[in-house]
């Protein structure tokens, strides 16, 4: 139509990514790789019942109140100490509602997924300061070093998921209100902040470190509105958390009342994982790099995002230095995911700190390959195979001494093991403990190592050639065959009064095959459930199965022809995530195979990009 020349048309710029595709699978790499030796320590050493504080805080406090329709809010927000911990007693209500069962090992899945979170979130802080070769060691970092397996209290004590919250929440609560450039970010940060707070009594460092990020902002002069809301609200929550814990901090008798005391506690916990004084020299790259954000005013980027990290990461040893005290060698076990995440940030520190002059660099990789060589001699004295191994015997110990202890009292109304049917070393609060175990509707959902069996009572009109036998090894009824050889055996019982978990655990020897021997529930409207989840071959031993439950009246039923031989145990309820957590578990190498993988994929992607 128009006869002049038209303009060649302006191609836009495709939108650059934010995220790129190699930091992405470096950090889902680093992710998979600490929680999948996390899941390995919990495969080998995880148990499902609960531990010391774990009866009185968790089931006389929360879950018996659920349970029998007393529970309100105060039951999740009352103190434990200079703590609030609701995120813990949240998290081990969400469980026990999802299951309809009381298991520890479906609580530290849960605590894992938690710490998926905290390590996802240092590595998203960690992509933030580089884009050359060390982004992939400060990635590996973060994964082996806050993963390691030797740190291992808080992933095997399910309650111990105040700690993790705290440094989630409190993670979050620093992204949320220094990285995030929208007002969105900025208030899911200050909930993170609030979470924090009812985490444990130390959730109020972030809040602490975001006041003097935001004074720092706003003597710099940068985005002063925002600068001025952060300094405000941390300041309300600081405020809040000197409210929540005026009555109980000044009662605890672990509190620091002196400043030598003070510096003492906090030399010891600066100097982990080792256990002399002079290690504390392991925070200097922290401080240096602390020293140059104030020097240059915030100005370099990865610098202060450092001294942030490291500033909060201080901040909760010092919180920990006023409310708890320990000598060398006696740093507890519970205090080391908050002092690696301090080890973290000084490996990162001292990967910012590379200098650009040539003879400085050579200087620079002697004390970060030295640095490397200390703290990775500890951590692998922490995490060897030889430690391991004594951690799954002592928590396979305490584990039998627990059930010694429970199962014992359910039978005779007397602690067993090593009590004096009164107290037990395992068992500190055992006044709570006693109103557990006396309460006929909490035995029922204790956990399925302890919890008593559906007692099968058999139909004799209905069955033949069974006779009732006592397995020794555990205690626990056996039915076995009997009766003559030449025609068909049928064990039918009684209607069995169940809670209607979804899944019957119990042990089976024999063989269950079309033609040789069938084992099925039956519901109360007599329709037939196919119980096993595979056919079962185990002659001469017992092999756990589990059937399918999940009604409220059932009759187990077995049939067996004649010249085979049947006997199982009688059967537990399990909730759903009882059943399906150990299977989890099992799967931790293939976790920890793809987080390296994937990992590997993403260096692999940056150095092609680089060198395209």
């Amino acid at each position: 139509m128009g006869s002049g020349p038209t303009a060649a048309p302006v191609e836009s710029a495709p939108p650059a990514r934010r995220f790129p595709l190699a930091a992405f699978l470096q950090g889902v790499g680093a992710v998979l790789v600490g929680v999948g030796l996390k899941l390995g320590l919990i495969a080998r050493c995880g148990g499902d019942i609960p531990y010391l504080d774990q009866w009185a805080a968790e089931g006389a406090s929360v879950l018996r109140p659920w349970l029998i329709g007393q529970f309100s809010w105060r039951n999740l927000f009352w103190p434990h100490g200079e703590h609030h911990p609701a995120v813990a007693r949240g998290s081990s209500l969400l469980c026990f509602a999802l299951n309809g069962q009381w298991d520890d090992r479906v609580q530290l899945v849960a605590n894992a997924a938690q710490f998926a979170g905290f390590i996802a979130v240092v590595c998203f802080w960690a992509t933030r300061l580089f884009t050359d070769w060390r982004r992939p060691l400060a990635l590996a970092a973060v994964g082996l070093l806050l993963g390691a397996p030797g740190i291992h209290e808080n992933h095997l004590w399910g309650f111990q998921a105040a700690f993790l919250g705290s440094l989630t929440f409190g993670m979050l609560h620093l992204a949320g209100m220094t990285e995030s450039r929208g007002w969105r970010g900025l208030a899911l940060g200050a909930a993170a902040g609030v979470i924090a707070l009812f985490s444990i009594a130390a959730g109020v460092a972030s809040a602490a470190v975001l006041v003097v990020v935001g004074a720092f902002d706003l003597c710099r002069g940068r985005e002063r509105l925002r600068a001025g809301v952060t300094v405000l609200f941390n300041l309300g929550l600081i405020g809040w958390a000197w409210w929540l814990m005026a009555d109980a901090l000044p009662a605890s008798g672990a509190v620091a009342h002196t400043v030598t005391g003070l510096w003492a506690r906090l030399a010891v916990l600066l100097a982990w994982p080792l256990d002399r004084p002079a290690a504390v020299l392991l925070h200097l790259p922290l401080l240096i790099a602390l020293g140059l954000a104030v020097r240059r005013r915030g100005e370099d980027r990865p610098t202060l995002l450092v001294a942030v990290f490291g500033l909060w990461c201080w901040a909760l040893i010092g919180c920990l230095a006023v409310g708890r005290g320990n000598g060398f060698n006696a740093v507890a076990v519970r205090y080391w995911d908050v002092l690696a995440a301090g080890i973290v940030a000084n490996a990162l520190a001292l990967l910012v700190l590379r200098p650009a002059g040539c003879g400085l660099r050579v200087a620079w990789l002697a004390a970060a390959l030295l640095w490397s060589a200390v703290v990775g001699d500890a951590f692998w004295r922490l995490s060897n195979p030889g430690a391991l191994r004594w951690l799954e015997q002592h928590y396979a110990a305490v584990g039998l001494e627990q059930r010694t202890m429970v199962t014992t009292y359910l039978q005779t109304g007397r602690f067993g093991g090593r009590g004096d049917g009164a107290t037990h070393p395992n068992l500190p609060h055992v006044a709570y403990t006693k109103v557990l175990f006396d309460d006929p509707a909490f035995r029922r959902v204790l956990p399925p190592s302890v919890v008593p069996a559906c007692t099968i009572e058999i139909d004799e009109e209905r069955s033949r050639g069974f006779a009732r036998t006592t397995d020794s090894t555990d205690g626990r009824a056996v039915l076995a065959t009997a009766g003559p050889a030449d025609g068909e055996r049928v064990l039918v019982s009684r209607e069995i009064e169940a809670c209607g978990r979804p899944y019957l655990r119990l042990t089976v020897r024999g063989i269950v095959a079309p033609g040789v021997a069938e084992l099925y529930v039956e519901d109360e409207a007599g329709r037939r459930h196919e119980l096993l989840n595979e056919r079962v071959a185990s002659p001469g031993r017992f092999k756990t199965e589990h059937l399918e439950g999940g009604a409220k009246r059932f009759r187990v039923v077995a049939r067996v022809q004649a010249g085979h031989e049947l006997a199982f145990t009688e059967p537990i309820e399990l909730g759903r995530l009882s059943y399906l957590a150990p299977k989890f578990l099992k799967q931790w190498p293939w976790v920890l195979a793809c987080g390296v993988a994937c990992f590997l994929a993403g260096v692999s992607v940056g150095w092609r990009r680089r060198t395209d």
